[in-house]
């Protein structure tokens, strides 16, 4: 008789919404955190997947700016700024350079 092996898959559900919402916490606690940060502690490839997703669902979205200040420099990430302080920000700038 042909001996077969069995083998079980234990699949983990990981949410992008869920992950989005960890690194907004995650945001909120330290201003700004490395893009290799947000990484930390995931070791499974799935989870690094979701993180990835939900980085770039949140960049498309506005909710975070990636900042690099020169090439192969680390990456930053932070929460972008609220609707209600960009024109006071850009109004200050203005009536800087009048």
């Amino acid at each position: 008789a042909k001996v077969t092996e069995d083998h079980q898959i234990e699949l983990g559900r990981f949410s992008i919404t869920d992950r989005i919402n960890a690194i907004v916490d995650l945001l909120q606690r330290n201003r700004r955190v490395t893009f290799e940060d947000l990484f930390s502690g995931q070791w499974s490839r799935a989870e690094l997947v979701v993180t990835f997703l939900a980085l770039l669902e949140m960049t498309r979205l506005r909710m975070t700016r990636l900042l690099q200040e020169a090439p192969l420099q680390s990456i930053y990430v932070e929460l972008a700024v609220t609707e209600e302080s960009q024109p006071h920000e850009s109004v200050d700038a203005e009536s800087r350079g009048a």
